[in-house]
């Protein structure tokens, strides 16, 4: 009897054991999937096809730099809302949002804000948090909450430092998260691959969360 319920419990083991190996090798046949993703031509975002695709417009809150802040400090960043086409397509929002942010700030004044980045400019009290350059190549909403946000290598190549790293890193995960209850974390892969940082300091080989 006491065999015949370790044979069961062995079996039960076994089950377990390859259910769990099951589950890693989706996971990381998924993640592979993303890397494989056709790169910069879906990023590129027609504003007549936004249009097209409209249900309406909605306010998103941008953060960008608070000058004089470290990354530490609590206020580091400082939204500015920004109207977008609201899709049905949560990544095309997610796209749109972070495009928006490296177009820089603009209009702090709600009444001023309008789609698709026009609007006038900000004062100085917000400083953008990338370089005009700046491209993004892909961008995917996994089933997990993780948005995976696929930057340029001509874009990182101007991030000169860890204060702009951090700066780069905190701007896109909270305007990603602040604004979408279906994103949770942030990935970040350059021209399609994972690497160590974006410019040699924070390492990125783990999501980003809102702290």
């Amino acid at each position: 009897m006491k065999e015949k319920k370790l044979i069961i419990v062995g079996i039960l083991l076994i089950f377990v054991a390859v259910v769990f190996a099951y589950y890693l090798i989706v996971q990381e046949r998924e993640r592979h999937m993303v890397l494989q993703e056709p790169g910069s031509s879906e990023a590129d975002l027609e504003t007549s096809d936004l249009r097209r695709q409209s249900l309406g417009e909605q306010v998103v809150d941008l953060y960008f730099y608070n000058p004089g802040k470290l990354p530490a400090d609590p206020d580091f960043l400082v939204p500015e809302q920004r109207v977008i086409y609201q899709i049905a397509d949560r990544t095309l929002m997610a796209k749109q949002v972070i495009l928006e942010l490296f177009r820089g700030p603009q209009a702090e004044n709600s009444e001023n804000l309008s789609v698709a980045g026009e609007g006038e400019p900000s004062d100085e009290s917000i400083s953008p948090s990338f370089p005009q350059e700046s491209r993004l190549r892909q961008l995917f909403i996994l089933d997990d909450g993780t948005a995976v946000v696929d930057l340029s290598g001509e874009t990182v190549n101007q991030i000169d430092g860890i204060f702009y790293e951090l700066l780069a890193i905190k701007s896109i995960t909270h305007s990603l998260v602040m604004n979408f209850e279906d994103i949770s974390q942030v990935r970040f892969l350059v021209e399609g691959k994972e690497q160590d940082s974006l410019a040699g300091h924070v390492s990125i080989s783990h999501p980003f969360r809102v702290e």
